[in-house]
């Protein structure tokens, strides 16, 4: 029991002084994109360094990485080594101890092979598993969602957000379309400015109602005066025809005698004329027949 206890606090002693035996030296801050055979590496990984017995613990996210390097305590130089889930990178710059300390140092790290873990996303193609990558969404549009208009969205898990910025249209005077209910009348922005009902000057163009070019004013029965044109066409003012004077009204109908002949000659009239001869006769051999003495 003894001796379990005392190997414990040795291997405890060791990694105390192992620790103490490396502290931080001058820190460098290294920071750019990360790259495999896929292109750029987007996830959120842990990145590590080492120089010589020291690693340091970074980040990724969105296809770079930072993180702070620096070697063991009273180390002047050194090559950087990058890994991330046990892929080593191919660049290893090196460690210059307080020659570099406070710098940020701007260094894209490629990859050989695949990431394992690593997500394509981020890297404009729409992978397996994906809906959207970027800017690209393949052939989707708000008008897929059934929206009018609007841009999608796509997130950093590569799938489409279209509830933010797809809109409905919304019909208004003004909106460049003549939408239902819409007239000249009421939206001329939209519509149009409505025909005008004096399409000429001087009421002589078509649809005025005016005389036609050319053509004699015409006269109605509600005019005063007949117009009488000459051989010349033009109007003869001294033998104009004033319809109200007496000296020119005449009577040019049938009168009671053509009136009595278009009666009896037509089928009703006809009928009537021989009832009322045979109603005459009737009576005229009645009368003779009591004028005639009794025998």
């Amino acid at each position: 029991m003894k001796k379990g206890i005392f190997i414990i606090s040795l291997i405890l002693i060791f990694s105390i002084v192992s620790v103490q035996a490396c502290p931080p030296s001058f820190p460098v801050t290294y920071k750019g994109t990360i790259t495999d055979d896929r292109g750029i590496v987007y996830g959120e990984f842990d990145i590590i360094t080492e120089v010589g017995m020291s690693q340091r613990i970074g980040s990724v996210s969105g296809g770079e990485y930072l993180i702070d390097v620096s070697a063991c305590f009273g180390a002047s130089s050194g090559s950087i080594s990058f890994f991330i889930n046990g892929v080593e990178a191919n660049e290893h710059p090196n460690y210059n101890g307080a020659e570099d300390y406070g710098k940020q140092i701007e260094l894209n790290l490629t990859f050989g092979g695949l990431i394992p873990g690593a997500s394509p996303c981020g890297n404009g193609v729409i992978d397996l598993g994906e809906q959207c990558d970027g800017n690209n969404f393949g052939v989707f549009t708000c008008q897929t969602f059934e929206y009018d208009g609007g841009t999608l969205l796509c997130t950093d898990s590569c799938s489409i957000n279209y509830w933010s910025n797809c809109t409905f249209q919304t019909l208004y005077c003004g909106d460049g379309t003549c939408n239902d209910g819409e007239t000249c009348s009421s939206c001329s922005t939209d519509c149009g400015s409505c025909p005008s009902n004096d399409d000429s000057s001087n009421g002589g163009g078509p649809g005025s109602g005016g005389p036609s070019r050319g053509s004699p004013p015409s006269s109605t029965p509600n005019e005063e005066n007949v117009i009488v044109l000459n051989s010349n066409n033009k109007i003869d003012e001294d033998n104009q025809i004033d319809l109200n004077s007496n000296e020119n009204q005449e009577t040019t109908g049938p009168g009671i005698t053509g009136g009595v002949i278009g009666f009896l000659t037509s089928g009703k009239g006809a009928i009537v004329f021989v009832f009322l001869i045979i109603v005459v006769g009737i009576g005229v051999i009645l009368t003779l027949k009591r004028k005639s003495p009794k025998k």
